[in-house]
């Protein structure tokens, strides 16, 4: 994963999406830095991946309060809940 830290997001959201996935069991300190960025994708699917991978994690439950307070998906503030 810090090959991806490195480079930065790939242009197509189903990549973006699996990043988020693998970095569901990530215990890497880049995997909280990538997490964080894809909560803030621009497409929904990778924001709620991002947030599915990120459950649990106490870091990330500010970034999960304001996505379920705001974000305009449903399946964001769904995977926030």
């Amino acid at each position: 994963m810090a090959f991806w830290a490195k480079r930065g997001p790939d242009s197509y959201a189903r990549v973006r999406f699996k990043v988020a996935e693998l970095l569901d069991s990530s215990v890497e300190t880049d995997a909280f830095d990538a997490l964080k960025s894809l909560a803030h994708d621009a497409d929904a699917g990778v924001r709620a991946a991002a947030l599915k991978a990120a459950s649990g994690r106490p870091a990330f439950l500010e970034i999960q309060r304001a996505l379920l307070a705001s974000d305009p998906g449903w399946i964001v503030r769904q995977a926030a809940a």
